[in-house]
């Protein structure tokens, strides 16, 4: 067989393939209920390297309470993924 297309190689990747779909829904989710600047602030801060004093220079907030926003984005990831993904 092929190095790396055994069925334990492509259960793998099937559920590597689902785990992300459903973070992505539960992102999709998050982000309509949220504040376009609050998930600006989220994304800066949790997808790039971006660092809390420097969204909150930016959006002229205090580092806690952009730290504060992304805590708040990511427990809703939490509660919403639940044990789906464990």
């Amino acid at each position: 067989p092929i190095k790396g297309s055994g069925p334990k190689v492509l259960s793998e990747s099937w559920e590597n393939a689902f785990v992300n779909e459903v973070y992505q829904h539960a992102l999709a989710l998050i982000r309509q209920t949220t504040a376009p600047r609050d998930w600006e602030i989220f994304e800066k801060l949790h997808f790039s390297t971006t660092t809390s004093k420097e969204v909150a220079k930016e959006y002229k907030i205090t580092a806690n309470a952009a730290a504060v926003i992304r805590c708040r984005i990511l427990n809703k990831l939490r509660e919403i993924v639940g044990d789906c993904v464990k």
